[in-house]
């Protein structure tokens, strides 16, 4: 849910402490997944549990949820088919 340029400056929050340039490097990677990976319309915490579920060797996930509408998302990821066979990173 977080973009390039977030800032976590509150003292209560972890990711306060953590090295910016990391910080930004994490982010950059993560747009880039989301503009070139995660289709038009869909969630990219649902579409990131889809891929998880889609792994083989993965037979559950366990995803954090603050609201109604994150469980009844989260629980859509079931039916999303994401990846292809032939991606790079797909299960052979």
């Amino acid at each position: 849910k977080y973009k390039p340029g977030a800032q976590f400056s509150s003292e209560s929050d972890l990711r306060s402490g953590w090295d910016r340039q990391r910080i930004e490097d994490r982010l950059q990677q993560a747009e880039q997944i989301r503009q070139e990976e995660v289709p038009a319309g869909i969630p990219m915490a649902a579409w990131a549990l889809a891929w998880c579920l889609q792994h083989p060797a993965v037979t559950c996930v366990i995803p954090g949820c603050k609201t109604i509408e994150q469980v009844e998302s989260n629980a859509g990821a079931v039916d999303l088919d994401l990846v292809s066979d032939d991606h790079p990173q797909a299960w052979k």
